[in-house]
């Protein structure tokens, strides 16, 4: 009965050539043991990492090495504790914007990667965003456009399977609930490129600006609406706060968090500004104005 079970599910197949009958090398990543999966694939892991303060190195980090179904389980954990939450209401019932994205980005490394390449999948959580990189077999290299995107399934035993007990959605249908939620969850839209390296990026920061700057509206802010430069808005910000953010100087100079992040980082090296705290709400002062405890 178990035979003829994995058999419907193509994970127990008939090599034509040898005339013989075995498990499949899906049926060895989806159900095997962690020394099988190592045999099979001795370069095959999943490296997760949450970068945030110690930018060189990482503030937490999972390596998965154990098969697919432990290791969705495995990721998605990581991914849920390291990540906020918030809720929305979608029919009348609560939803996680943050869980849907966590599952799509997971099944998403594991059911289409390219599994014979070196190449080790990666997961990494910044205060901009979520980065998965996994090995592929592209039909084309380039930014994928969601308007126009057809979907070529990898390794389509593994999808069935992953759709069949609940961790998937058909084909096609991950990128959709990607599209839908992240607008959710931070405002922005989900990135993907395509070629021997597939990479995704969500954003989960924009949120939290927009939070920040209705804050500093309520009180007494007043927005400026022309963009200025980073330098300049950091200069205004320190003339009506004692502290300030990352968020704050990115609304209002309208500048990428990133490229405030590294001027930011420019600023305390020349000793003008001052770094608080060892969390993703760190906060900003001018270097005189700190004191000694």
């Amino acid at each position: 009965m178990i035979r003829g079970l994995l058999r419907s599910a193509r994970l127990y197949a008939r090599d034509y050539g040898s005339k013989t009958e075995g498990l499949t090398l899906a049926a060895g990543l989806l159900l095997g043991k962690d020394e099988v999966i190592a045999d099979l694939l001795p370069a095959y892991k999943t490296d997760a990492v949450v970068r945030r303060d110690d930018l060189d190195r990482y503030d937490d980090r999972l390596i998965v090495r154990t098969n697919l179904i432990d290791a969705y389980e495995q990721l998605s954990a990581f991914m849920r504790k390291s990540l906020p939450d918030s809720f929305h209401a979608e029919n009348g019932t609560a939803v996680s914007a943050r869980d849907w994205i966590v599952r799509e980005l997971v099944s998403n490394i594991l059911v289409h990667r390219e599994y014979s390449s070196p190449v080790p999948a990666q997961i990494i959580i910044s205060d901009e965003g979520i980065e998965t990189r996994n090995a592929s077999r592209p039909v084309f290299e380039g930014e994928i456009d969601l308007d126009n995107f057809t979907p070529v399934p990898k390794n389509p035993v593994i999808a069935d399977v992953f759709m069949q007990i609940g961790l998937a959605e058909e084909l096609g249908s991950g990128v959709r609930n990607l599209m839908k939620y992240t607008k959710l969850y931070s405002g922005g839209e989900p990135r993907f490129h395509d070629g021997l390296v597939f990479t995704a990026f969500v954003p989960v920061r924009e949120r939290d600006a927009e939070h920040e700057n209705k804050v500093g509206r309520k009180s007494g802010e007043v927005a400026d609406v022309a963009a200025i430069s980073i330098e300049d808005a950091v200069k205004r910000l320190l003339s009506r706060h004692d502290e300030i953010t990352i968020a704050q100087i990115a609304q209002l100079s309208g500048s990428d968090v990133r490229a405030v992040r590294r001027k930011v980082g420019r600023l305390v090296e020349k000793g003008y500004l001052v770094a608080l705290g060892r969390t993703r709400n760190r906060r900003y002062m001018k270097a005189e104005e700190t004191v000694s405890h």
